[in-house]
């Protein structure tokens, strides 16, 4: 008895040091070793991997974009009325100084429920249009503090008292923005955010970039590296590591 108890707090052990090992592995990016760094007297440094090292990581790339992209944000709303034939007026709750920056003559869209990306305008999303709403002729003396918009009839399946999403468009042109991916974003321990450029074979720089908003995989920005920059989508967190030395 003793024998076999012993047996089993063997295999007791192997079996969770087996466990926490697989747990370490998968949880830490890989640390790599640089074949050189250059200090940029800033903070950063210039990573330069070596070509086993890259492959290694399977770094990858894409480069900067420009797009038109319309100003919109999206909203909690209500359906405070519905129609049989699929028509319903949605209420959207605003504070006041959210009620400014509204795009007063641009279309909204009623985002359904089963949607899991608010952002993305091409998932059926139901268009709508500003109604009358109390107060817009004189806002400073009755400020307004929701806007109503209609929904036309044809089959969109919304109840009285339905809560959903409103993606509403904002002042401001619609213009050419920077997009990336999001998956080259990285966030320093003070909240920056920042993204590697890909200057030259093998060279790798961390650059600042300013978050607009994020819009499904990809971020807009408002400041960053220009139109056509190759910025690293796979490896991100191991050039930070070898740049910063964080994880190390």
């Amino acid at each position: 008895m003793k024998q076999s108890k012993l047996w089993f707090g063997w295999i007791l052990i192997v079996v969770v040091a087996l466990g926490l090992s697989a747990c370490s592995g998968n949880n830490s990016p890989e640390k790599i070793e640089p074949a050189e760094l250059v200090d940029q007297g800033d903070g950063r440094n210039l990573v330069i991997l070596t070509e086993k090292a890259a492959e290694r990581l399977g770094i990858q790339t894409e480069t900067v974009s420009e797009e038109e992209i319309a100003l919109t944000r999206t909203f909690g709303g209500e359906v405070m009325e519905a129609s049989e034939n699929g028509g319903a007026k949605i209420m959207v709750s605003l504070t006041r100084d959210e009620m400014n920056t509204v795009d007063l003559n641009g279309s909204a869209f009623v985002i359904p429920l089963h949607d899991d990306d608010p952002e993305d305008e091409d998932n059926g999303d139901l268009p709508a249009e500003l109604d009358e709403t109390p107060g817009m002729d004189d806002p400073e003396e009755n400020p307004v503090t929701a806007l109503y918009y209609t929904v036309a009839g044809g089959g969109s399946n919304l109840v009285s008292g339905q809560r959903l999403k409103v993606r509403v468009p904002l002042k401001g042109d619609e213009g050419p923005r920077l997009v990336v991916p999001f998956s080259s974003l990285i966030y320093d321990i003070n909240g920056g955010t920042w993204v590697y450029i890909n200057p030259e074979s093998l060279q790798y720089l961390r650059v600042p970039v300013t978050v607009d908003y994020v819009k499904g995989d990809q971020v807009v920005l408002t400041e960053g590296p220009s139109v056509g920059t190759a910025v690293v989508t796979v490896g991100v967190a191991e050039l930070h590591g070898a740049d910063t030395g964080v994880g190390k």
